[in-house]
């Protein structure tokens, strides 16, 4: 089966399939010191720190195809949090 990328898509059909998203927005201020904590004591960005954050203090996982934060994950720590996209069946 070929493989459709999500630009390819005719952009009506792109609008209407991303308005059946279940996405909620919320304001990073709150999980901006947990997010930093994170960066520093992991070394990973301060911008994926936030999402786990956020996805931490809702008790959810980050699914990622981020080598590099799936290499920390590897090393032991974030586990609880993220999982490897390619692990997701």
């Amino acid at each position: 089966m070929p493989k459709i990328r999500w630009n390819d898509l005719p952009s009506a059909l792109r609008d209407h399939l991303f308005d059946r998203l279940p996405i909620e927005y919320h304001a990073s201020g709150r999980w901006t010191e947990a997010a930093l904590e994170l960066a520093i004591r992991h070394g990973i960005t301060v911008h994926d720190g936030l999402y786990l954050a956020l996805a931490a203090g809702n008790e959810c996982r980050v699914v990622t195809a981020d080598r590099r934060l799936h290499e920390t994950r590897q090393r032991g720590a974030l586990g609880q949090v993220v999982s490897w996209v390619r692990d997701i069946r």
